[in-house]
């Protein structure tokens, strides 16, 4: 366990005084963001001992009984990836609880000891503590996830730490953010479109339109679905080996609906998808970071919020064969014969609009406006 300051008696403040004058003597340009009440952190850039500029986090908790635990540890973490920092730091007033030393080690973050914070100011010339690093490559904390972690801290304001120029740390990594986040926005996205779909059906239903011979109201409402994301209807015949195929625009004409959009609004349908997604993608954003897979930059926000559609472009394709109808007629007569009538939403528009152009269009834009009010 790293060793309390034991200076019992400095405020909150006067003790958080006396961290930052510890950091700034040696070398350290930092700006300050109260996270909780008496948790605060750091960010800031020095130049090693390489000659190197570094980008670096320091959490601290300078409340007289404070001890550096899980949640703390996890909103650091946080703080690393949302920014690059190439080094971390943690302190609080009372020590650290069992297990932190190990955890903090284990994710490459330093722990500042107390006995060196009231130990005073200076360093001497010459000297190596804890705020020196001899090559960028050992410092950088590591990007593994704490299954055991805790929620961020209580109350905490959202820290935005920068380098000492007053710039945000660089972004996440495009590449990262895809990887740590697909399952999760393929989740997010099947959400969303089974969310969409129920939709449609309640605002069908208030419409209470009609529909064509021999179609179930749930097929119906899919076809209505796939027009909310402007999708036609394929509709084909044959009889006797000759066929022909004809496309139906659902809130268009001609139509295979009447009465469709008469009391509800086409643009209301419409609105559906749009909202639905942008909805979805605001929302992954929240759940990324409470998983430790946060992003920050709006080309990490877009990346993100594209990953919607690994879950929506797979259950369009579902739908689209779940949704398809055929049905075989036999008339007898002069005129009789073997008649067949199907039809679907177009498969290549299914796939390219409302499977991918969507969710990646609509879940990003969610996804980045979530990230920038962050």
């Amino acid at each position: 366990m790293s060793t309390p300051s034991g200076d019992d008696d400095a405020s909150p403040q006067e003790y958080l005084a006396d961290v930052q004058d510890y950091l700034t003597t040696r070398g350290w340009t930092l700006d300050l963001t109260q996270v909780a009440e008496t948790v605060f952190l750091f960010g800031g850039t020095t130049t090693a001992n390489d000659g190197t500029d570094r980008r670096g986090v320091v959490i601290v908790a300078t409340g007289a009984g404070d001890e550096l635990g899980r949640e703390h540890v996890k909103y650091l973490r946080k703080a690393v990836r949302k920014y690059d920092a190439d080094v971390a730091f943690a302190h609080a007033r009372n020590g650290t609880d069992d297990g932190i030393e190990d955890l903090c080690a284990e994710h490459g973050i330093r722990l500042i000891d107390g006995e060196d914070v009231r130990g005073g100011s200076e360093l001497d010339e010459g000297a190596v503590d804890d705020l020196s690093f001899p090559d960028k490559e050992s410092t950088a904390p590591t990007e593994s996830d704490d299954p055991d972690a805790t929620p961020a801290v209580t109350g905490a304001e959202r820290a935005e730490p920068s380098g000492g120029d007053g710039t945000a740390v660089q972004s996440s990594g495009i590449v990262e953010v895809v990887r740590g986040n697909l399952t999760r926005g393929g989740l997010h996205g099947a959400g969303a479109w089974v969310l969409g779909y129920l939709v449609v059906f309640l605002l069908g239903m208030l419409d209470n339109y009609e529909y064509p011979g021999g179609i179930t109201p749930f097929r119906a409402n899919g076809w209505v679905f796939y027009g909310t994301h402007t999708v036609p209807l394929e509709a084909s015949g044959a009889r006797q080996g000759v066929s022909a195929t004809r496309t139906l625009e659902v809130f268009g004409s001609p139509s295979p609906f009447d009465g469709l959009a008469l009391t509800v609004p086409g643009i209301v349908y419409h609105l559906v998808p749009v909202i639905v997604l942008a909805g979805a993608g605001y929302l992954l954003v929240g759940n990324a970071e409470d998983a430790g897979t946060g992003v920050s930059g709006t080309a990490a926000g877009v990346a993100l919020g594209a990953t919607l559609s690994a879950g929506y472009l797979l259950l369009t394709v579902v739908g689209q064969s779940v949704f398809s109808f055929e049905y075989t007629v036999r008339r007898a007569g002069l005129a009789g014969g073997t008649y067949t009538l199907a039809a679907a939403p177009e498969f290549t528009s299914s796939v390219l609009l409302a499977g991918l152009a969507y969710p990646i269009l609509f879940g990003s834009a969610g996804a980045v406006v979530a990230t920038v009010r962050r």
